[in-house]
């Protein structure tokens, strides 16, 4: 097993969507808690050399599966499965994200409820690190305006984007995180500097072997599956979203029952349990939520959205009889990345 290794540099830019202008100084931007499959992604195909070129045709599925394909020619074969966190200034321990909280894997507890299943985060959440949006403002920077070569800026060009922080939530002590995930690579890639994220934010990554890491964090990346690759039934959590693709173009409400969904997407799911609960005693709740695809550096331009369950969504699984097109994309990419609780 080899482990791609991601320790960010500076503080990441992970837009959940797209930037906000001057006219839209005071809007709302949002933030996602980790990057995005398709960035970790990009940044595999950038360390193995890949180029994507198009012909003016803007499909972003295809491009992507292009990028799946190239990095296959050059050694590393889909899945990316991830990522699971390690916070090396904090502990050995890994960490999952739960959406706007990281968790010690060990905190999180099952039980079985009569014929139902419970998890909870046992003994609070001390220990755990929470994700801190520090809001900032940009200018976009042209050199040689009126025949001048100092840079100026340009007009009409203020935005506004946001910066992740980590900080631990019982003493408020900030942390940077190590973003593991796994990939099954024949080849080494150049340790190095490669973007990650918007705002040419940059992280260290090199190709590491599981016995360069801490033992507990080794033993949590193996509990790390795909539905490409699922080989058991039982309860998961998932790492990254997973994607709901809908079967039709109209549609008046989404429907998830197991039995007849109206979406691609939850071909390996036999039921879904919900979000992990801050509170003791209360019940996990389900949630769909609109996931942006990134940012096409090959077309410049945002790629689209679709619906996902969230990072954090505990689902119970069954073996996929069968998955292509879209799905088969997404999953490859390190959508539906799922640790295995039980």
């Amino acid at each position: 097993m080899r482990v791609l290794v991601i320790e960010p540099l500076e503080p990441l830019v992970l837009s959940r969507n797209p930037l906000v202008s001057q006219e839209f100084i005071l809007g709302f931007h949002s933030v996602l808690p980790i990057p995005s499959p398709t960035t970790i992604a990009g940044l595999l195909g950038s360390a193995l050399g890949v180029t994507l070129g198009w012909e003016g045709s803007i499909d972003h599925l295809q491009l992507l599966k292009r990028l799946l394909e190239k990095i296959e020619e050059r050694g590393c074969v889909k899945p990316i499965k991830g990522p699971i966190l390690w916070f090396k200034g904090l502990s050995d321990e890994p960490y999952v994200c739960l959406g706007n909280i990281y968790a010690p894997r060990s905190v999180i507890k099952v039980e079985n409820v009569g014929f139902d299943v419970r998890v909870y985060l046992d003994g609070g959440c001390d220990k755990c690190v929470e994700a801190v949006v520090e809001e900032r403002v940009g200018v976009k920077l042209v050199r040689g305006y009126m025949g001048r070569g100092e840079k100026i800026a340009d007009k009409g060009y203020m935005y506004r984007y946001s910066t992740l922080t980590y900080k631990v939530a019982g003493s408020g002590r900030t942390v940077t995180p190590t973003l593991l995930y796994t990939v099954n690579c024949k080849v080494d890639i150049e340790r190095g500097v490669y973007r990650v994220g918007g705002e040419g934010r940059v992280a260290f990554t090199i190709m590491a072997n599981t016995q360069d890491l801490p033992k507990s964090v080794v033993e949590a990346l193996k509990s790390v599956e795909n539905p490409l690759e699922l080989k058991s039934e039982g309860l998961h959590l998932a790492l990254t979203q997973i994607p709901l693709i809908p079967l039709a173009k109209e549609y008046i409400q989404l429907t998830l029952d197991i039995a007849k969904p109206n979406v691609k997407g939850l071909e390996f799911v036999k039921s879904i349990k919900g979000i992990i609960p801050s509170g003791y005693q209360r019940k996990l709740k389900g949630k769909v939520e609109r996931l942006n695809l990134g940012y096409s550096e090959t077309v410049k331009a945002r790629r689209p959205q679709i619906l996902a369950l969230p990072i954090g969504t505990i689902v119970e699984t069954r073996i996929p009889e069968s998955v292509e097109g879209v799905i088969e994309i997404l999953w490859g990419l390190g959508f539906a990345s799922l640790l295995k609780l039980k």
